[in-house]
Order: structure tokens, then sequence, then C-alpha cells
């Protein structure tokens, strides 16, 4: 199983149509998305369409949550409920926290923090303490149920291992934190990356093999 990961998109609807076309050449089996997908320079009504046409697989983040519940509207580039159709509302009112789904290696957990808390996310700079103070991280470890965990909020891109689990945060399509998306290979054990050129190009960036991390075989 092969999966295209979208981090953050924040209406980055050029990068994101790029990066559902690449996808699709790459013949991925499903592309995840981890939320956050209003509040951005770009086309917001194109990014949801994209997203709903391309059959994403998709989380709620904390910006689609604040423009629900009209909260935090006065941010930069924040979007306004009376700017999206009345099918780009009911779109994002309906997405879930959290999606579990299987995998060939074990469960998957999409989210877009940590389980079904949006604020809170684990950074690659994270040192132990910090890590080990996370209570919703901790209970999952605990809870050993879940074996990988795909989730963004800190647009950072990451894999890292945490007892059990091995986190893969895919960064996020925004300018100016280092746009890309990621391709997350079960059976081969390996996530690359692919950063945007100044043309909105996707080119592979770096590769982690799981294996050497204690990916489940």
């Amino acid at each position: 199983m092969r999966l295209g990961l979208l981090g953050d998109v924040h209406a980055e609807d050029v990068r994101l149509s790029a990066a559902l076309e690449r996808f699709e050449r790459e013949g991925v089996d499903h592309v995840l998305a981890v939320g956050d997908f209003v509040d951005g320079r770009g086309d917001v009504e194109r990014t949801l369409r994209l997203l709903r046409d391309h059959g994403v697989l998709s989380v709620r983040g904390n910006h689609d949550r604040w423009l629900i519940h009209s909260e935090m509207r006065g941010l930069p580039e924040a979007h306004r409920e009376e700017a999206l159709c009345s099918e780009s509302l009911e779109w994002l009112r309906a997405l879930p926290p959290t999606i579990t789904l299987g995998s060939p290696v074990g469960p998957l957990l999409l989210c877009h923090g940590i389980g079904r808390d949006d604020m809170t996310g684990l950074r690659p700079t994270d040192e132990e303490p910090a890590v080990a103070a996370m209570d919703g991280l901790q209970a999952l470890v605990l809870a050993d149920q879940v074996r990988i965990i795909v989730s963004g909020h800190t647009h950072e891109r990451m894999v890292r291992r945490v007892g059990g689990l091995t986190l893969v945060n895919p960064g996020t399509l925004r300018q100016g934190d280092s746009p890309c998306v990621a391709v997350l290979d079960l059976l081969k054990a390996e996530v690359t990356f692919l950063n945007f050129d100044a043309q909105q190009a996707l080119i592979e960036a770096e590769r982690f093999d799981l294996s050497a991390e204690g990916f489940p075989a």
C-alpha cells in the first residue's frame, strides 16, 4: 500500500493541484490529508473542490474548526463562512477529528495534532521530557492499538519513533514554510518527501528507511 500524504494545506490550491497530479502519476492507493484546509492566500473554494473531487481522505484541523465556529477570524488570511459555498461548508462540517485505517503493518491513525487534540503537535526537535509530557501521545503509546500516526499542525516534516509508534508529518503546502508532500510506502517501509520548486513542480528531497527505526514488519 502506497499513500500520498498532504500536510496542512492552507488554501494553497496551486500546490495542491500539483501534488494530486503527482500522486496520480505515482500510482498511490489513497491520498490522506491532515486538515487545516482554510486560512491562506490561495483560492479556498478551488482547494476544497479539489479535495472533494479527488476523494482525499481528510480530517479536520484547528483552522477548519475555527472557521466552522466563527472563532479566530481576526487572524491574517482568515476565511469566513460567507466566502464559501454551501457544498464546501457541508464538507468541512462533516470532517471527523480522526480516522483509523487498517494497513498491512497495523492500524494507522490519521489526525491533525495528537489524536483528537488538534492544538498539540510533536516537533522533530522536541526532546524526551517534552515528549513524555504529551499526555495524549503517551496514552496512544500505552494503549498499543495504533502502529502509525500521520499528523500535521507544526508545518515541519518529520519521521519519528515514539515507543511502538511511528509518527509521520508530511509538512505543509504553505508558502514560506518549506512546502512539501510525502509518499508513505508501507510495504517497502519508507517515506519519501517531495519538495516544491519555484515552478511548483515536485522533486524528491529525502527518503527515510523506516525498517531501521523499528517499523512493524
